[in-house]
């Protein structure tokens, strides 16, 4: 599946594992990047939704075209 960035800051957050840990925290940075491979890995939306790990849930309002996810899990979710 292909990943569109909407800036080239926000591609780099995404792709490059030494910026997402100076930005997001070492944990936050490993999660960010494992998702990121995952998403760009799997065939189809499909597969993303179907793993309950992610909770995929659709934007409102001007996003509502989007959807948003979880990179950790809260209590109470599995």
């Amino acid at each position: 599946m292909d990943l569109i960035y909407l800036t080239m800051k926000s591609e780099k957050y995404c792709t490059d594992l030494k910026q997402a840990k100076r930005n997001f925290g070492t944990e936050a940075g490993e999660r960010l990047l494992a998702t990121i491979n995952f998403s760009e890995s799997v065939q189809s939306l499909h597969d993303v939704l179907v793993i309950p790990r992610f909770r995929l849930h659709p934007l409102e309002g001007k996003l509502s075209n989007y959807l948003s996810g979880r990179l950790s899990k809260r209590a109470g979710d599995y």
